[in-house]
């Protein structure tokens, strides 16, 4: 039973399933010492939660805890800088999770951890660590769990996590200063499945760098200033399953980059230019491929060939990409490539070729930013056999043939292209008849999405899913499915994938 409320206060007590759950908020050391007194005082008192939260509590002082029985020992945002060596020794035997986050500690309190043999999680993150020095967790032999973000690190000593073999599963090293990979301190991390880096300064991986990671599942090192990911840099991470690289600089992906186990890669956010085929067909497991915010001006003919077929979601989002619809004819008998394109200051090019024709090859002096244009081939998206959900928000898509989509219209759950400049014209009629044939929690999620096109002569927009169609005069291949007449041969349309590049280009 919890003690009465005048004996304890100002905290509070509150009867759990497996202890009680002690709070104390907003008050100095000698309250707190002064509840705890009370409660050594009480006969078979289990406290399953401990919590001393916003606190003003400079030092944790020694035997403060002893005669009782902790299970969760929590000190938050208390401006805890010094823990006494005997300040949780007398509590080693029954605690098994202990978080010291956001307070001020400058180093790790090695002495005061030796004798927690039962500790499985210790969370240190929003301190101000900035060495970890060797041994710094000896004793700790249980952990598995452990969580530095958001320190001052910027050196690990090469033993700093001995004695944490056996058991650690989870680091997480984010929101620091590391301009490395601590690569001997991590080599004997055997057991470890997940380790974070991300938010770092950390500028170049090398092949070695995370050798000893033999069972690693998931590695984040997302917002670091990469530039390139290079060859076999991942090769000890044989079952590595999930990557996160979003959020640096990276503009080259050699084709040996990764490990044939991957189901999840996160490259958005970087300055990729192509999607990186040669170095995803190594990856026969993908299902997650995100690109989202990159600058890929080409998206080859065989761009999925290899790894698409397992792929279930895929991100494009804002990549600047234009998609122009335009009929072989008009293509073929255009001089004012201006009227295509529009105005640029710079010299700019086209390149077209489709079947039985020459390739064309513009070249001009116009009029604002540098703009490549390339073909996207309708075959671009064949491979893609499992794809579920397809993310194409915020890009400057005017238009989306129907030949492109029909080879994953049919096992498409999500499609996202909102916030693109879309004109509502018969090659639309796809996304209706498609959100037709969506049930359940798919269909609910698509309908709330406020996905509109722009009809030109009318000067105003309409919802995708209501297009007038009946008005629009659409012939040829839109009509087909009722008409039933043949389809007609892919040759006679071209798509033109137009990506106007943030900065110039030349």
């Amino acid at each position: 039973q919890c003690p009465p409320y005048a004996e304890i206060n100002p905290c509070t007590c509150t009867v759990k399933k497996n202890g009680l759950d002690i709070v104390c908020e907003f008050t100095d050391l000698s309250h707190i010492a002064k509840a705890m007194s009370v409660l050594k005082g009480k006969p078979n008192i289990v406290i399953f939660y401990l919590k001393l939260r916003h606190n003003n509590l400079p030092k944790l002082q020694g035997f403060v805890f002893l005669g009782l029985e902790i299970s969760h020992l929590t000190i938050h945002n208390s401006s805890l800088a010094v823990v006494e060596e005997s300040s949780l020794s007398s509590i080693g035997k029954g605690l098994t999770q202990l978080d010291l986050s956001q307070n001020s500690l400058s180093t790790v309190p090695s002495n005061s951890f030796k004798n927690l043999h039962h500790l499985l999680i210790l969370n240190m993150n929003h301190n101000k660590v900035a060495t970890i020095h060797n041994q710094a967790f000896e004793g700790l032999d249980t952990l598995e769990i452990l969580t530095l973000y958001e320190n001052r690190l910027s050196n690990i000593d090469s033993q700093a996590f001995k004695g944490l073999e056996k058991k650690l599963r989870r680091l997480n090293l984010g929101g620091n200063e590391l301009s490395a990979v601590p690569t001997e301190a991590l080599s004997i991390m055997d057991t470890l499945k997940k380790l974070e880096m991300q938010e770092n300064h950390i500028t170049d991986i090398h092949e070695g760098d995370f050798e000893g990671l033999r069972n690693l599942d998931s590695l984040s090192l997302a917002h670091n200033h990469l530039k390139e990911v290079p060859a076999r840099v991942f090769s000890h991470l044989t079952i590595l399953n999930s990557l996160e690289l979003e959020g640096n600089a990276i503009i080259h992906v050699d084709q040996f980059a990764f490990a044939g186990n991957l189901q999840y890669l996160r490259l958005g956010d970087n300055n990729i230019h192509t999607i990186p085929s040669d170095a995803l067909r190594r990856l026969h497991r993908l299902r997650h491929l995100d690109l989202r915010a990159n600058n890929i001006s080409v998206i080859a003919e065989d761009a999925f060939t290899g790894f698409g077929d397992s792929i279930t979601f895929l991100n494009l989002q804002k990549n600047d990409a234009r998609l122009l619809w335009l009929h072989e004819d008009l293509l073929l008998q255009t001089r004012d490539v201006r009227a295509i394109v529009g105005q640029t200051d710079r010299p700019f090019s086209i390149q077209w070729g489709g079947p039985g024709t020459m390739p064309l090859a513009f070249n001009g002096a116009a009029m604002g930013r540098c703009l490549y244009i390339k073909v996207l081939p309708t075959l671009g998206f064949d491979n893609l056999n499992s794809l579920e959900t397809l993310n194409l928000q915020n890009n400057k898509l005017a238009h989306i043939p129907e030949e492109v989509m029909e080879p994953i219209v049919d096992t498409l759950r999500v499609i996202d292209i909102m916030d693109n400049p879309l004109v509502c014209d018969c090659e639309l009629r796809w996304y209706r008849d498609w959100l037709k044939n969506l049930r359940d929690k798919d269909d609910e999620m698509m309908q709330k999405k406020r996905t509109l096109c722009t009809m030109i002569h009318e000067h105003r927009e309409y919802s995708l899913q209501n297009i007038p169609l009946d008005r629009m005069n659409c012939v040829g291949k839109n009509l087909e499915r009722t008409s039933g007449s043949p389809m007609p041969q892919r040759n006679t349309l071209t798509a033109v994938l137009i990506f106007a590049l943030a900065r110039a280009c030349f």
